[in-house]
């Protein structure tokens, strides 16, 4: 889930969140959908096979449905998570590797009450164009029925993240720095902002400054940062393989009209990334 900064609620909604309270009280407290691990990390190679064990727990008293499905994380341009549905087996993806021996995806199955169910399968790793960071989200929906007291069926999630790291052969960074542009806001300070790609298959840890400097002398300096990055207060901001996101600084200061040399500075994952250089000019 993304977290953003939010402004102050409104008089209506404060209201919806009084009626949605009011109505959560109502209904039955019935939905108890939970998996075991929450998380699964496979430092992988190419050509294994990597088995796994998932538990699915009715913490219910009475029996419930249940149905297992995969979703996966892509992100988007400010550095947010986006949690997207596995629609299509026929589309090529991590999907792919993975195999469930005791059930079938999407179908429902039921749990007795107070009862748990072992889910084993694996992950089968292809010998190649698999070198890279991978993940796929397992996600366990409970049934609950409708009934007298709740005419709506609800449904109750619970995920377990598999993250895949497929190591290969050593390799560099591959990246593209574009688009770099110095503003004005609101006449107290100046932001630089520019986009980065990660060419990559690696999922990393960025960490990038800009300094400006006119005639050697360093004039001003700001770290750049993805917004959810910023938002979390973070110092670095951590990249999907293949992700495009814009990254921004603040300055402590408004910057005089004129041409910089700038500088960009920076490592990913630990590597020290090429020393980017060229003028800009601020208007």
């Amino acid at each position: 889930m993304d977290l953003k900064a939010h402004s102050k609620p409104s008089l209506s909604s404060i209201i919806a969140l009084i009626l949605w309270a009011l109505l959560l009280t109502m209904l039955p407290d019935t939905g108890h959908a939970s998996i075991k691990p929450v998380r699964v990390e496979i430092e992988a190679k190419p050509g294994k096979v990597y088995p796994f064990k998932l538990e699915i727990i009715n913490s219910n008293q009475e029996p419930r449905d249940y149905a297992v499905s995969l979703f996966y994380y892509t992100q988007d341009q400010g550095g947010y998570q986006k949690q997207l549905k596995v629609q299509n087996n026929d589309q090529p993806g991590i999907w792919d590797w993975f195999y469930l021996d005791t059930i079938e995806l999407n179908k429902r199955f039921s749990i007795d009450g107070k009862q748990s169910k072992s889910v084993t399968g694996k992950v089968k790793i292809p010998r190649t164009d698999s070198i890279g960071f991978h993940n796929l989200l397992v996600v366990a929906t409970e049934y609950t029925p409708a009934d007298d007291k709740s005419p709506v069926t609800l449904h109750f999630g619970s995920g377990s993240i598999f993250e895949i790291n497929v190591n290969g052969p050593k390799r560099r960074p591959e990246y593209i720095i574009e688009n770099i542009t110095i503003t004005h806001t609101e006449s107290i300070s100046s932001q630089a902002q520019m986009v980065f790609t990660n060419k990559s298959p690696l999922k990393g840890r960025l960490e990038l400054e800009m300094q400006l400097r006119q005639n050697k002398r360093l004039i001003a300096r700001t770290k750049l940062l993805t917004d959810e990055a910023d938002n979390s207060q973070k110092s670095f901001s951590s990249i999907f393989p293949n992700a495009k996101v814009n990254l921004s600084g603040q300055f402590n200061k408004i910057l005089p009209p004129g041409q910089y040399d700038m500088l960009i500075v920076g490592d990913f994952n630990g590597d020290r990334l090429k020393r980017f250089k060229q003028q800009i000019t601020v208007e």
